[in-house]
């Protein structure tokens, strides 16, 4: 049996409110460590191995942080895939990530959008749960992730997930042309 080697760029635009995590979660996936300073870029990069039976793709991920409206209606529409944060602990979080996923439906390329729902080893300070996370992200046809960038819980199974539909995508789309 012949593997075939893809290799493919992505780029995931991460985005929330401020101290919502974004650093973070970019640091623990990119370095696999909590801590982001001095390790801030505007794009950060980390190669993944994805295999798909006997296919495999070797993805070039860039990560970039989105922090401003400018940058967001700049950025946004050229992405891969769009990471939205939402810091558990604060209320206002889940109204930002909404805002979010509505400006996203009107993108005539269609990235795709998944909501990782940060800060989880602060449940205890939670103002925001799975109930309004599924009635928010079944609103607009998403999935979340439960996740710390702190402690790594639920980081991995989120890029997994993000990566999977990437390539489920990528293959898709190679199907269609073929």
């Amino acid at each position: 049996m012949v593997m075939v080697v893809d290799r493919v760029a992505w780029k995931i635009s991460v985005i929330g409110q401020p101290r919502s995590g974004k650093s973070a979660l970019i640091s623990r996936i990119v370095y696999d460590s909590y801590e982001s300073s001095g390790q801030s870029k505007p794009m950060n990069k980390r190669r993944f191995t994805l295999e798909n039976g006997s296919d495999k793709i070797m993805a070039d991920i860039l990560f970039q942080e989105i922090s401003s409206q400018e940058d967001a209606d700049r950025l946004l529409p050229s992405s891969t895939a769009i990471l939205v944060t939402v810091d558990i602990t604060n209320q206002s979080s889940i109204k930002y990530a909404e805002e979010v996923l509505k400006f996203t439906r009107n993108f005539e390329r269609r990235p795709f959008v998944y909501v990782v729902a940060t800060k989880l080893d602060l449940k205890y300070e939670a103002a925001i749960w799975v109930e309004e996370l599924n009635r928010v992200c079944g609103r607009y046809g998403v999935q979340y992730q439960m996740t710390s960038a702190k402690t790594g819980e639920g980081v991995m199974e989120a890029i997994k997930a993000v990566t999977t539909a990437l390539s489920e995508r990528f293959y898709a789309k190679r199907n269609q042309t073929a």
